[in-house]
C-alpha cells in the first residue's frame, strides 16, 4: 500500500507555493508536496491507511492558509513530585550509566592515557557519589528539554460549511513527518538522509490566493452564492433563488 500510495504521489501534478497565504519559513528537513484539491479523491482508498513515511495532512480539508512554525515538545517532572525512593532509585541509575560511560572509554583509550572526555565522565561520576552519601541535601527533577526534541509543526486554515452563514473558517494544527538521517555523520558534514518521509497538503487554490485569509474568504464564499449581483454605486445588491419560497 505504501508502494502504491508513493506512485499516487509522483503522478499528480505537485503546485508551488506563490502568492500564497503562507506565513513562516518552510523546514528544510521535511519533504512537503502540494496538491490541489481536485486530486483529493484520487487518495481517498489510503485514508484510513497508517503510513509511517507518507503522511495524508487534510485530505479532506483543503487548505486556505498555511503557518509553518517549530514547537519544543518536553516533559518535566518537579522535585516535589518525586518521592525519596525515586531520588535514590535515579541517584543510583546515573551512578551505574556514568560508570558504564566510564568503563567504555577505558577499553577505548591508547596508552592508559586519560582523555579530556574521560576525566569530565570521571568528574561528573565522582559529584553524583558525593550526592549518593546525602541525598536528603539535593532535590532531583526530571525532564527531557535539554535534548531539544523540536517539531516542525503546520497549522492550516479551511473553509466548512455553515447552516446559517454558508461557509465558516476553521483551523487544525499538526507534526510534521520529518526525514530520517544517518545517525553516524562526521560533525560539520551535510547529513545524509537515510529514509524520506512525505507530508502531503492538500491546498484549495481559489481560496490561498485571496488577499485575507480570515473573514474575507468566507465573505466571498458566501457571495458567489449570489448569480446576480447590482452595483448601486456605494454597495451591490446580490440576489439568488431562494430556498424558502414565500406564500401569500
Amino acid at each position: 500500500m505504501s508502494a502504491e500510495l508513493l506512485k499516487c504521489i509522483q503522478q499528480v501534478p505537485h503546485l508551488r507555493p506563490e502568492g500564497w497565504n503562507l506565513e513562516g519559513p518552510e523546514p528544510d528537513d521535511c519533504e512537503l508536496r502540494y496538491i490541489s484539491r481536485e486530486h483529493a479523491p484520487l487518495f481517498y482508498p489510503w485514508e484510513e491507511f497508517d503510513c509511517r513515511t507518507i503522511k495524508l495532512i487534510n485530505l479532506r480539508k483543503p487548505a486556505c492558509r498555511l503557518t509553518f512554525f517549530r514547537t519544543h515538545r518536553y516533559f518535566l517532572k518537579k522535585a516535589e513530585k518525586i518521592t525519596r525512593q525515586t531520588k535514590l532509585d535515579t541517584i543510583q541509575e546515573v551512578i551505574q550509566k556514568l560508570q558504564q560511560d566510564l568503563d567504555k572509554l577505558d577499553t577505548q583509550t591508547l596508552f592508559d592515557v586519560p582523555t579530556d572526555q574521560h576525566r569530565v565522565v570521571q568528574d561528573e561520576l565522582n559529584e553524583w557519589k558525593q550526592i549518593a552519601q546525602h541525598p536528603d541535601r539535593y532535590d532531583i527533577a526530571l525532564s527531557n528539554y535539554h535534548k531539544d526534541y523540536i517539531y516542525n509543526t503546520l497549522n492550516y486554515k479551511y473553509l466548512v460549511e455553515d447552516p446559517t452563514d454558508g461557509y465558516r473558517m476553521a483551523n487544525e494544527t499538526v507534526h510534521l513527518l520529518k526525514n530520517q538521517y544517518e545517525k553516524d555523520r562526521s560533525k560539520g558534514r551535510t547529513q545524509a538522509v537515510a529514509q524520506i518521509r512525505y507530508n502531503i497538503v492538500f491546498i484549495d487554490l481559489e481560496s490561498i490566493v485571496q488577499p485575507d485569509p480570515y473573514q474575507n474568504k468566507v465573505i466571498h464564499r458566501y457571495l458567489e452564492g449570489f448569480p446576480i449581483r447590482t452595483d448601486m454605486y456605494l454597495h451591490h445588491v446580490y440576489v439568488r433563488p431562494s430556498s424558502e419560497e414565500i406564500v401569500d
